[in-house]
């Protein structure tokens, strides 16, 4: 299982959980349009480690 949040002046987002040993691409991407994506602010910049592709 994996677990993965966000961090923001004022906010948390998450946490998220996954249950795949790696995350990959899909499920993240998944788990961004779903949640996380629609949480951020306009002028919000968006820093990520590298997931690997489906």
């Amino acid at each position: 299982m994996n677990m993965g949040a966000g961090l923001m002046q004022d906010k948390l987002i998450g946490p998220f959980f996954f249950s795949e040993k790696t995350v990959m691409g899909c499920s993240y991407l998944d788990m961004l349009e779903l949640y996380a994506l629609s949480q951020l602010l306009p002028q919000t910049i968006l820093q990520q480690e590298w997931v690997p592709p489906c």
